[in-house]
C-alpha cells in the first residue's frame, strides 16, 4: 500500500546549522530551553532561516551571532540536509551545514533559546537528546573531509519520544552501494 502526503501549498524552506569547533575540536550545540514550542530540551545546531534574497553564508552567519552573541567567521560547506515532514504542517526544505573552527566574542552558556555547550563528537552522538539524522550527518562531517548530502523524513518527538521517519538516504551510502555491485 502506497502512502501519499500532499505538500500543496507548503514553501520550501532554507534554512542554515552551524557547527563550530574550538581549539579542542569540541563542537557548540544548544540545549534548547525546555520552555521552547519546536524541539524543547533537544540538542541543536545554531541557525535558522535564510530570509528572502540573503546569502546563505549571510544568513547562518546572522543567525550565529543572533542565538550566540558571537560571530562566526570561515564558514566551510559542509553538507546539505533535503528533508520532509508530515507533522505539524508538512514542512520541506533544505538546511545547508557549516563548520567553521573561527568563533570571536565573550562565550555565555545561557541565551535566549536555551543552553550552550561546548560537546565532543563523541559526547553528541551518545546524547539521546540529539536527533539521530544529525548524528547522521555529524559523524560523517566530522570524521572526513567529504562533503555529505542526505534526504531524509521525521516526525517530531512526541512526549520525549522520537518518531523516526520513514526514509532515509545519504550519499555515502549510495555511493557505497555502487562500489559494492560494481
Amino acid at each position: 500500500m502506497v502512502r501519499t502526503v500532499s505538500f500543496d501549498g507548503a514553501g520550501v524552506q532554507v534554512l542554515t546549522l552551524v557547527y563550530a569547533r574550538d581549539a579542542q575540536g569540541r563542537i557548540l550545540k544548544l540545549e534548547r530551553a525546555p520552555t521552547k514550542k519546536f524541539l524543547p530540551g533537544w540538542f541543536v545546531g545554531l541557525g535558522g532561516k535564510v530570509e528572502a534574497g540573503e546569502n546563505v553564508f549571510a544568513a547562518a552567519e546572522r543567525e550565529f551571532a543572533e542565538e550566540t552573541g558571537m560571530t562566526v567567521c570561515n564558514l566551510s560547506l559542509r553538507g546539505t540536509y533535503t528533508f520532509m515532514t508530515e507533522t505539524p504542517s508538512n514542512r520541506c526544505g533544505v538546511i545547508y551545514l557549516f563548520e567553521s573552527f573561527d568563533v570571536d566574542g565573550e562565550f555565555k552558556a545561557d541565551v535566549a533559546d536555551g543552553t550552550l555547550h561546548w560537546l565532543t563528537l563523541d559526547e553528541i552522538l551518545a546524547n539521546d537528546k540529539v536527533m539521530p539524522d544529525h548524528k547522521v550527518w555529524l559523524k560523517h562531517i566530522f570524521t572526513t573531509q567529504d562533503h555529505f548530502a542526505c534526504v531524509g523524513s521525521w516526525k517530531p518527538p512526541v512526549n520525549g519520544t522520537l518518531n523516526v521517519g520513514e526514509e532515509w538516504a545519504d550519499s555515502r551510502a549510495y555511493f557505497e552501494m555502487l562500489a559494492r555491485a560494481a
